[in-house]
Protein backbone atom coordinates (compact mmCIF):
# COMPACT_ATOMS: atom_id res chain seq x y z
CA UNK A 1 0.00 0.00 0.00
CA UNK A 2 1.28 3.74 -0.79
CA UNK A 3 1.97 5.99 1.78
CA UNK A 4 -0.61 8.98 2.05
CA UNK A 5 1.12 12.14 0.36
CA UNK A 6 1.96 14.84 2.40
CA UNK A 7 -0.73 17.63 2.58
CA UNK A 8 -0.19 20.38 0.06
CA UNK A 9 -0.22 22.95 3.26
CA UNK A 10 0.97 22.01 6.45
CA UNK A 11 0.36 23.72 9.51
CA UNK A 12 2.90 25.74 11.48
CA UNK A 13 2.47 26.65 15.32
CA UNK A 14 4.56 27.84 17.97
CA UNK A 15 4.15 27.12 22.15
CA UNK A 16 3.97 29.97 25.04
CA UNK A 17 4.64 28.83 28.20
CA UNK A 18 4.12 30.43 31.56
CA UNK A 19 3.35 29.84 35.07
CA UNK A 20 0.24 29.84 36.97
CA UNK A 21 -3.01 31.41 34.84
CA UNK A 22 -1.65 33.99 32.50
CA UNK A 23 -3.30 36.98 32.14
CA UNK A 24 -1.89 38.24 29.00
CA UNK A 25 -0.29 36.23 26.23
CA UNK A 26 2.82 37.86 24.82
CA UNK A 27 5.76 36.89 22.65
CA UNK A 28 8.77 38.98 21.00
CA UNK A 29 7.56 39.52 17.39
CA UNK A 30 9.11 41.90 14.49
CA UNK A 31 7.06 44.04 12.26
CA UNK A 32 8.34 45.62 9.17
CA UNK A 33 7.07 47.68 6.34
CA UNK A 34 6.07 44.75 3.45
CA UNK A 35 8.96 43.16 2.26
CA UNK A 36 8.11 40.88 -0.60
CA UNK A 37 12.16 40.51 -1.92
CA UNK A 38 12.03 36.75 -0.98
CA UNK A 39 14.26 35.39 1.92
CA UNK A 40 14.52 37.62 4.97
CA UNK A 41 16.95 37.02 8.35
CA UNK A 42 16.00 37.21 11.54
CA UNK A 43 18.60 40.15 12.19
CA UNK A 44 17.60 42.42 8.75
CA UNK A 45 17.73 45.99 10.33
CA UNK A 46 14.18 46.46 8.52
CA UNK A 47 12.42 44.16 11.57
CA UNK A 48 11.61 46.20 14.18
CA UNK A 49 11.78 43.75 17.14
CA UNK A 50 8.49 44.42 20.05
CA UNK A 51 6.61 42.18 22.14
CA UNK A 52 3.15 41.02 20.69
CA UNK A 53 -0.19 41.00 22.60
CA UNK A 54 -2.14 38.48 21.83
CA UNK A 55 -5.90 38.68 21.44
CA UNK A 56 -7.31 35.72 21.05
CA UNK A 57 -10.87 37.52 20.34
CA UNK A 58 -9.71 40.10 17.98
CA UNK A 59 -10.42 40.06 13.95
CA UNK A 60 -7.54 42.38 13.17
CA UNK A 61 -4.22 43.49 14.24
CA UNK A 62 -3.28 46.47 16.09
CA UNK A 63 0.19 48.41 16.07
CA UNK A 64 0.84 51.46 18.38
CA UNK A 65 0.98 54.89 16.84
CA UNK A 66 4.99 54.74 17.91
CA UNK A 67 5.75 51.18 15.91
CA UNK A 68 4.44 52.84 12.79
CA UNK A 69 6.36 55.81 13.21
CA UNK A 70 9.04 54.29 13.73
CA UNK A 71 8.64 52.17 10.66
CA UNK A 72 7.90 55.36 8.39
CA UNK A 73 4.51 53.64 7.82
CA UNK A 74 2.15 55.76 5.54
CA UNK A 75 -1.76 54.42 6.08
CA UNK A 76 -3.49 53.53 2.73
CA UNK A 77 -6.88 53.98 4.26
CA UNK A 78 -8.69 54.69 7.46
CA UNK A 79 -11.06 52.69 8.83
CA UNK A 80 -13.83 52.72 12.00
CA UNK A 81 -12.75 50.38 15.41
CA UNK A 82 -14.69 49.67 18.23
CA UNK A 83 -12.86 49.18 21.48
CA UNK A 84 -13.24 49.49 25.37
CA UNK A 85 -13.27 53.47 24.90
CA UNK A 86 -15.55 53.69 22.29
CA UNK A 87 -15.32 53.70 18.74
CA UNK A 88 -12.95 55.70 16.74
CA UNK A 89 -11.42 56.39 12.97
CA UNK A 90 -7.84 54.88 12.73
CA UNK A 91 -5.05 54.68 10.17
CA UNK A 92 -4.91 51.08 8.13
CA UNK A 93 -1.24 50.07 7.10
CA UNK A 94 0.06 47.20 5.49
CA UNK A 95 2.74 45.22 6.98
CA UNK A 96 5.06 42.08 7.75
CA UNK A 97 5.06 40.49 11.34
CA UNK A 98 7.17 37.96 12.26
CA UNK A 99 6.32 35.37 15.01
CA UNK A 100 8.11 33.52 16.98
CA UNK A 101 10.39 30.34 15.86
CA UNK A 102 11.20 32.11 12.81
CA UNK A 103 7.61 31.77 11.28
CA UNK A 104 7.78 34.50 9.19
Amino acid sequence: MMPKALPKYQSISFTTTGRGRLRELTNRIGISYPIFDGEIEKDDPRIYFTTGLWDTGASNSVITKYTAKRLSLLPFTKTRAIHAGGTSTVNVYLVNIYLPNSLF
